[in-house]
């Protein structure tokens, strides 16, 4: 039965709401799980650390090397959700120094003669990360090499079950401890401020900061105060309340080291307005441990490139830490999301497969026909209700059958006497539940056409009930070879027609099996599950609608394909992903500011590059004249064949 609705309009006057500058902080109202014991590692043959980034140390059986290793996630370490730039949630750069350090002092090499930062660390939102610190064998001076990589979770061997193999972030050279120049720190452990010191108004400095892409979290907002002093700065930085607790447990907690380094966007090092972040350190030692409040003073080195000398004490002149040379890289906010893209969100992607049911049982509960205990109908109802649903080619268009068979979900529902009973609703080639479902082009998996249109409609329809109303109803897709099997009365209130050819008694036999959605195929019976992918990128032919990583999609490619939000972070992962994996060669970006958004040329240039016609349009899409405009301006000879939404 059609439902009809009124809307109303109400006048209303916005109001805007000032956000902060840097990603929401979430506080959870139930326990969190702790941090593994790092003393378990030592009944896997391991010798635990009390570091909160690495847990565990293994000396190798050949060649005086040695192996540390840890986990992250912003479960455990929620902290490090503050670092978020462009966007992207990475492990700090000071946190690269930090475990360096932490790894020389295990083998006596307190000092990073060089450590050179290849790849970002993107910290995902969902999962953790194992981190792996290898150090060599000595050489005759005694140096070390060293390398720092990580890797999704999950892994075992190469890859884990995600695809996520092992990137290498950091390489570099330990040695053992040096003879320290304490004249170096003489200034920062005199009169503070020293004379002639000029202040710096540090009052906008985080706005302008998450203006230029860096959205620092209240974690790594701890730099107090700056004063010019000839070409140096000087700083003053202190641990923020939060992460000041765990001072002790770090040699130079990252987010204090990265606040003094924020004081670089002071110095004439990569141009005005230019975010930097470190690249390559040399001559890194740490004089003290766990320093909560420092002082530093930041010289720029030389005329060929950006880099600064460091020294840092603590407030009461106390060296802390020194690096001599710190070389700084501007930072391409395109790249970083493509690194994201591809290593933040690797193994987060899933897919329905469909497994056999183990057994089935002969026979099933009580049963009976819908139409047999509709809701004009009386008398005691069984415990399996079966709702027999038209094919494509049984008559009735999408919203008829659609419409049909929402009246009955909602009628099922809203009557008592149905309560103790659950509701089948049976389909025929609804689902692709196999290869078998229908033609295969041996690349991208069933071809358009091979799924029954009005039945996949049911099911989402159905899907979204079972969401909001769990154990009420079941769905079971039968395939279109299945035979007519006894049964009394066809056709449905739904909107079917005649010679259903259901089965009651082998469909209550099959819900029997306790599934909420299930497939028939000859006589395998199977249950939908929900599968990670087994590579990024890539959705197999079974039960993926036909979309695959690795080959042309000929419906999609021979046209214009329009993604809206497509200068936005998604949406230009999106568009990467038809251009290379898809092969789509005319892509239409859209997005409220279009060619003005951040990035949007770079965006335009790198899909051009790989061969795609590109146009980038600002239009709101939720505005249906625009929305038109933006459709009759689509070329006849490239017509709109897909649309990401």
């Amino acid at each position: 039965h059609p439902h009809h609705y009124t809307h109303h309009t109400h006048t209303h006057t916005p109001h805007h709401l000032d956000l902060p500058t840097y990603p929401f902080q979430h506080q959870h109202y139930w326990l969190e799980s702790p941090q593994p014991d790092a003393g378990n590692v030592s009944a896997a043959g391991l010798d635990p650390t009390e570091h909160p980034l690495l847990s565990a140390t293994l000396e190798l059986a050949e060649g005086d090397g040695c192996l540390l290793t840890g986990r992250l996630s912003l479960r455990t370490h929620p902290w490090l959700a503050g670092h978020a730039v462009g966007g992207v949630v990475l492990l700090p750069g000071t946190a690269f120094a930090e475990l360096a350090l932490l790894a020389g002092e295990s083998v006596g090499c307190e000092h990073v003669d060089e450590l050179t930062l290849h790849t970002p660390l993107v910290i995902p939102e969902v999962g953790d990360v194992t981190l792996q610190v290898a150090i060599a064998a000595p050489d005759e001076s005694g140096r070390r090499m060293m390398t720092i990589h990580s890797r999704g979770e999950g892994g075992s061997g190469g890859a884990d079950v995600s695809g996520s193999a092992w990137t290498r972030h950091a390489a570099g050279v330990l040695s053992p401890a040096e003879d320290d120049d304490t004249a170096s720190y003489e200034l920062l452990a005199g009169p503070w401020p020293p004379v002639g010191a000029t202040p710096v108004d540090l009052h906008t400095a985080y706005d302008q900061m998450a203006d230029a892409g860096f959205a620092y979290g209240p974690a790594f907002q701890g730099l107090r105060a700056a004063w010019r002093y000839g070409d140096d700065i000087l700083v003053e930085a202190r641990l923020p309340e939060e992460v000041s607790g765990d001072a002790a447990t770090y040699g130079l907690h990252p987010a204090l080291l990265d606040a003094v380094l924020q004081g670089t966007g002071l110095l004439s090092v990569a141009g005005p307005g230019t975010p930097v972040v470190p690249h390559a350190w040399n001559g890194l030692r740490f004089r003290a441990h766990g320093a909560v409040s420092v002082r530093a003073c930041l010289s720029v080195l030389g005329a060929t490139g950006p880099a600064v000398r460091v020294r840092i004490t603590d407030d009461t002149g106390v060296p802390v830490a020194a690096i001599d040379s710190l070389e700084l890289r501007s930072v391409d906010m395109d790249q970083l999301r493509a690194v994201s893209v591809s290593a933040g969100r690797r193994g987060s992607l899933f897919e329905v497969r469909w497994a056999e049911v183990g057994s089935v049982p002969v026979g099933g509960p009580a049963w009976a026909w819908h139409e047999d205990v509709g809701e004009g109908s009386g008398g005691s109802v069984p415990g399996v209700v079966v709702l027999r649903c038209p094919d494509g080619d049984g008559g009735g268009g999408v919203g008829e059958v659609v419409g049909g068979v929402l009246g009955v979900v909602q009628g099922w529902l809203a009557l008592e006497r149905f309560a103790g009973s659950r509701l089948v609703v049976v389909t025929r080639g609804a689902v692709v539940a196999g290869p078998e479902d229908g033609p295969v082009d041996g690349v991208n998996g069933p071809v358009a056409g091979s799924v029954d249109v009005v039945g996949a409609a049911v099911w989402g329809l159905v899907r979204s009930a079972q969401a909001e109303h769990p154990g009420r109803f079941v769905l079971l897709d039968l395939d279109t070879g299945t035979g007519s099997g006894s049964g009394s009365g066809s056709g449905t209130d739904a909107g079917a027609g005649t010679g259903s050819g259901v089965d009651g008694g082998r469909v209550a036999a099959v819900v029997a099996c306790g599934e909420p959605q299930l497939a028939v195929r000859g006589e395998r019976v199977l249950a939908a599950r929900l599968t990670r992918l087994q590579s990024s990128g890539e959705v197999s032919a079974q039960g993926s609608g036909g979309v695959s990583g690795g080959g042309v999609l000929p419906w999609l490619s021979g046209g214009t394909v329009l993604v809206t939000g497509g200068t936005g972070v998604l949406g230009a992962a999106v568009a990467r992903h038809l251009v290379v994996g898809c092969g789509v060669r005319d892509v239409l970006l859209v997005s409220r500011r279009g060619p003005d958004a951040p990035g949007a040329e770079g965006l335009r240039a790198e899909l051009a590059a790989l061969g795609a016609v590109v146009r980038i349009v600002a239009c709101d899409v939720g505005e249906r004249r625009e929305l038109v405009r933006l459709l009759e301006g689509i070329p006849a000879t490239c017509p709109l064949t897909g649309v990401v939404h």
